[in-house]
């Protein structure tokens, strides 16, 4: 049956036709709060950041927050605290720390406004990515079901986030995403502004009949902020969506936009997974990723039509891989950049056997253990430099940056710094603290964001899990996507 459907897979799954270059959701601010809450419970409408944050926590964790920290008042500290305690506390504080650098950085703003345009997607059914760039870095995007992907569980770096402009990068499906241009425009009324992009050459043969999520610029201006300063007439439309108090006056908003072709594909397959009366309130985002069904059918079938390991070799490097986590496909995903290829070979064989893991160099064997000490991804560097030379991971990502852009003089300073902090915090050498920056300095050219590759490999794991569970309902949503129909209505359905 696969093979009747080969001369459509790559148009449904294959990374250059299936994402779509960004938009750019613009909100210029003035004055007043914006009402960003849509239609949530009334007691919900007035919350700041951290209530949502705190609802998000209880919801995501089981943590109440204000029991937390009042018990850690009344205790004084964690000397008699049980290990549920203990991560409830360190949750807290994470939770804390971001909430901070957020509104140091002037981010609220950015973070509501992407809580409303994703969870009103959601509420409208409307599939959206589990996250995309750094977004998934930070646990106030998770609590906020910005993104899906829980940063704890993976290790993930929330101060990735803070130098991405624009901080967020909305996926959703391409069928439907239109209809959140239509709610910011029915929202925002006479300040909202759609600029039309044109379409790459890619993108012409999924246009065909079917009004597609087209690349465009949403732009929403003379929006007001501040709750305490009055209109210019003195007066405050309470329809105006609410960012944060003390925004600052002009400050610009911005939420890159993109339709992906698998959600497309994900979202017509478990519609069509509810006609089962068993399956009537199955939800894709609420699967276990930890299946062992999924990763067997990774290994020992084909991986065609699955996101990302699909094309380019994936088939194998998955068997010869034997994948058995989220993370082993995010790896395999990073590594299929045109600089990060040559690492395939010593990450299988390091799967093979552990004993022929070898890092570049044995400061770096700890953070890279888990990529066969490959030093594969942004996090990881970023842990390197904070490591061995004592920098703070702001610091660090600051350094990242820079290695990008390879301004000489820049570089020099850093070297200096980075030589300075190597000795004093592991004692090394001149010399081999000069080599090492070299070493780390050189890896910008390969490495990339471990947020995206696992928020991607989570997109990649939900779409082999429904060809592993559900096979005709999933093949059939391919046939569906690539044949440039939005939806086939109940009567035309495949049998």
């Amino acid at each position: 049956m696969e093979n009747a459907f080969r001369w459509i897979i790559s148009l449904g799954t294959s990374d250059s036709s299936s994402i779509r270059p960004p938009l750019s959701v613009t909100m210029d601010l003035n004055k007043n709060r914006l009402y960003v809450y849509g239609q949530l419970p009334r007691r919900q409408k007035e919350m700041d950041l951290q209530g949502l944050c705190k609802l998000g926590l209880h919801e995501c964790y089981g943590v109440d927050y204000d029991e937390i920290r009042i018990g850690q008042s009344t205790d004084g500290g964690l000397g008699c605290c049980s290990k549920p305690s203990l991560r409830s506390f360190q949750l807290c504080e994470r939770m804390d720390y971001e909430l901070s650098q957020i509104k140091e950085a002037g981010l609220e703003g950015d973070f509501l406004l992407a809580w409303d345009i994703v969870n009103w997607a959601r509420e409208q059914g409307i599939a959206v990515s589990p996250g995309a760039r750094a977004a998934p870095s930070s646990l106030v995007s998770y609590l906020l079901r910005i993104t899906d992907v829980c940063p704890i569980r993976f290790g993930l770096l929330f101060e990735r986030l803070l130098t991405d402009k624009p901080t967020f990068f909305v996926e959703l499906c391409m069928h439907r995403g239109k209809e959140v241009l239509d709610y910011a425009k029915s929202k925002y009324g006479q300040r909202c502004t759609i600029r039309q992009e044109s379409a790459t050459p890619s993108e012409i043969h999924e246009m065909r009949g079917v009004e597609y999520l087209k690349p465009c610029t949403l732009v929403i201006s003379d929006v007001l902020t501040d709750h305490e300063a009055p209109s210019p007439k003195g007066s405050v439309k309470s329809d105006l969506p609410r960012v944060a108090p003390g925004a600052e006056y002009g400050k610009s908003l911005e939420i890159g936009m993109r339709g992906l072709n698998a959600l497309t594909v994900i979202q017509d397959a478990v519609r069509r997974i509810r006609r089962r009366a068993a399956y009537r309130r199955f939800d894709i985002e609420r699967i276990s990723l930890d299946d062992p069904a999924t990763f067997k059918y990774i290994c020992d079938n084909s991986t065609t039509a699955i996101f990302q390991l699909g094309v380019g070799g994936m088939d194998e490097h998955c068997r010869e891989c034997r994948v058995h986590s989220v993370e082993d496909i995010a790896a395999l995903i990073a590594m299929c950049g045109v600089f990060a290829g040559k690492f395939i070979p010593q990450y299988l064989g390091g799967r093979k056997r552990a004993e022929r893991i070898r890092a570049e160099h044995p400061l770096l064997a700890d953070m890279c253990k888990e990529t066969s000490g490959i030093l594969l991804y942004q996090e990881q560097l970023m842990l390197a430099l904070q490591a061995i030379a004592g920098f703070s991971l702001i610091e660090a990502n600051t350094l990242r940056i820079d290695f990008g852009k390879k301004t000489k003089s820049t570089m020099e300073v850093h070297r200096e710094a980075f030589i300075k902090g190597a000795q004093r915090v592991k004692y090394l050498p001149k010399q081999e603290a000069h080599e090492l920056f070299g070493l780390l300095y050189e890896s910008v050219v390969y490495t990339s964001s471990k947020s995206h590759a696992l928020a991607y490999a989570v997109t990649s794991y939900r779409t082999a899990y429904l060809k592993a569970h559900f096979y005709s309902e999933y093949m059939w949503a391919i046939v569906n996507s690539a044949s440039g129909m939005a939806f086939v209505q109940e009567e035309s359905s495949v049998r």
